[in-house]
């Protein structure tokens, strides 16, 4: 269920705001909150503020029947043109991070920890960084709870134990070892919503850490208007040798390939770019090709890192496909609909 009425929506929004569970926007353009310029209106957009606070929203939620989705922050996020009709929680003051046994290797990460920021605060404490763990991947909660299946499984070996809030508002603590077994995550963690998760890093003791340890230092985030990376690397312990996402995309030949004003970005096309005037549609259609082609040309299911929530426009306001073209060359081999002619 979602409000249906501006006259609903209100009162959602003041009913949000009396429960005092964080920051409560109404009809909310993720155009304007997004890093890549684009994306559709959301009906109500709350930050909680506390843990303690998504518990009472959540079950608020439950109980009214309101539809809602949560994300990090909204950084690999794309809410289709058409909006999103409900209420997308963003977990960005989750954020905590902090040792509780040093000795162990224990520390405790809140579901809004990005992940970029966690290996840095890490390695500054003096902790093993298993990077191939995590990849390009978002925040905790994303890497835990993603919708395209289970964690990799070198992720959740670091896994001691999560804390999630069920559908019905209810706290509940599920210890790693129904992570590595298949049973707290896909359609165990899936629907639950991440509170924090508590890890157990190995000490680096004197070893300095190495600019290889670290996700981006080879390949930086392009500047300008971009969202990304939009897929996992591929897992390398079951696709030896193939590379990263990025790796695959570009002997695809898909580097630079541009849909309307949506382009894979040309020396890193794990990103897409806003050239002007990008629609998420033809951002989706971007990522549908690249995964299609990389399938088919190398055999490896790529695994999306980015969101994609809400409805796409109506027929009748969408813009006319328009020819997706690389400098002057034909892509072919698009998928349906897309116009792949030089």
């Amino acid at each position: 269920m979602s409000p249906s009425s501006p006259g609903q929506l209100e009162e959602l929004g003041r009913a949000l705001e009396a429960l005092g569970v964080g920051g409560v926007r109404l009809r909310e353009d993720m155009a304007a909150r997004t890093r890549v310029r684009a994306g559709g209106m959301v009906d109500v957009y709350v930050e909680v503020s506390d843990e303690t606070a998504m518990l009472r929203l959540v079950r608020f939620l439950a109980q009214r029947r309101v539809r809602f989705h949560v994300v990090g922050r909204a950084r690999r996020v794309l809410v289709q043109d058409g909006g999103y009709a409900g209420v997308l929680v963003s977990t960005a003051n989750l954020a905590g991070k902090k040792v509780v046994d040093a000795g162990a290797g224990l520390v405790v990460v809140g579901a809004g920890v990005e992940v970029e920021s966690l290996i840095g605060w890490a390695g500054g404490m003096g902790f093993e960084v298993p990077v191939g763990a995590w990849g390009w991947g978002g925040s905790l909660g994303w890497l835990l709870c993603s919708p395209v299946g289970p964690p990799d499984a070198r992720l959740a070996s670091l896994v001691v134990g999560v804390e999630v809030v069920t559908p019905s508002g209810r706290r509940l603590s599920i210890p790693g070892e129904k992570l590595r077994d298949g049973a707290g995550t896909g359609s165990g963690l899936r629907g639950r919503v991440l509170l924090s998760a508590t890890l157990k890093l190995r000490s680096r003791g004197r070893r300095k850490a190495v600019a290889s340890e670290f996700p981006g230092a080879a390949v930086q985030c392009p500047p300008g208007p971009v969202v990304g990376p939009l897929f996992h690397d591929p897992d390398p312990g079951r696709n030896r040798l193939v590379g990263t996402a990025a790796d695959l995309i570009a002997r695809s030949g898909l580097g630079g390939v541009r849909v309307n004003g949506a382009r894979l970005c040309e020396g890193a096309p794990n990103w897409i770019e806003n050239v002007g005037g990008a629609r998420v549609q033809d951002m989706v259609t971007l990522m549908r090709l690249a995964r299609d082609r990389v399938k088919r040309d190398h055999g490896v299911t790529l695994a999306p890192a980015v969101q994609v929530v809400g409805r796409p426009a109506p027929r009748s306001v969408r813009e006319p496909w328009k020819s997706a073209v690389r400098t002057g060359r034909s892509v072919g081999g698009a998928p349906e609909g897309i116009d792949a002619v030089a």
